[in-house]
């Protein structure tokens, strides 16, 4: 079973949709890979390194692509851009996220409130994550990893040397719902690596009205657009600034915000879901142009 964020997003959709309205998983491949040959190949927010890589090795194929915020990409005919899909829980008026239990289970207590994403996997990434932690957190509040069970044994030496055993809460898998409840208890959002980081989980970001502080990366720019305080310097004291002014000017903290929900509104799945229905019924049929 495939658990690319592309197939994550349609696995969303297809628990909102009615029994019997999913008829095109088996003949559509989620990304770059698959076998045989799909009736179209569907991308989440990729940028224009990567739409253009699918492009040249599928000219014949449509590309069905959940909107990427890279302000150049590519063209072709047979490619569609349609909305996300963010289920409704995510919003921040809506309900159904346990922000209540979710703390409580990780054992979420002070403030601020750091919740970062991706980084797990790279070296200077997760050096920004605990120094962040050392400089921003010293006279108080939590560092929680999201999905970093992984990296905690490799990583807890260093925790304990930094006095941070307290402070940075290695999060395990959490289910979209819940991951929402982090996001609406957060005070800011951090993205420290330049690629890698889950783009349902920042598209998800984005929806709920959480402020983030990101690498900036034409990666991480495809996904969260002008929906983030963008770090160009990977100095630690530009880090260290970037998070202070995200977690304490208001002018900022709401602009980002705006922009964000901005973006994010036509993707709550109500209103995305019948967008995605109508073009992969036509897709089923054969009517997109192939060039």
């Amino acid at each position: 079973m495939t658990t690319s964020p592309e197939a994550r997003m349609f696995d969303q959709w297809a628990r909102s949709s009615a029994p019997g309205r999913w008829p095109w998983q088996s003949s559509l491949w989620w990304g770059e890979t698959g076998r045989g040959r799909p009736h179209a190949i569907v991308l989440l927010a990729p940028d224009r390194e990567r739409l253009t890589r699918v492009l040249t090795k599928w000219p014949a194929r449509p590309i069905l692509v959940a909107e990427s915020l890279d302000p150049e990409l590519p063209t072709a005919d047979a490619l569609r851009i349609l909305p996300r899909l963010v289920p409704s829980v995510v919003y921040p008026l809506a309900t159904g996220a346990d922000v209540f239990g979710v703390t409580e289970r990780l054992h979420l207590h002070e403030r601020p409130r750091l919740v970062v994403v991706g980084g797990q996997d790279a070296g200077a990434a997760s050096t920004r994550v605990l120094q962040l932690g050392r400089r921003v957190l010293g006279a108080g509040g939590e560092l929680v990893w999201l999905d970093a069970l992984d990296v905690r044994n490799r990583l807890a030496p260093v925790v304990h040397q930094l006095r941070l055993s307290e402070q940075v809460i290695f999060a395990p898998p959490l289910s979209r719902p819940d991951v929402a409840a982090l996001l609406k208890s957060a005070d800011l959002v951090v993205v420290p690596g330049e690629t890698g980081a889950d783009p349902v989980t920042l598209s998800d970001v984005l929806a709920a009205g959480c402020p983030a502080v990101a690498a900036y990366s034409a990666y991480n720019q495809a996904i969260l657009g002008p929906g983030a305080l963008w770090i160009y310097d990977m100095s630690e004291d530009a880090w260290v600034q970037g998070v202070r002014q995200g977690l304490s000017q208001e002018v900022i903290r709401e602009e980002i915000i705006r922009r964000a929900q901005e973006l994010a509104a036509p993707w709550e799945a109500s209103l995305a879901t019948p967008v995605w229905e109508e073009m992969l019924a036509k897709v089923s049929k054969g009517a997109i142009s192939k060039g």
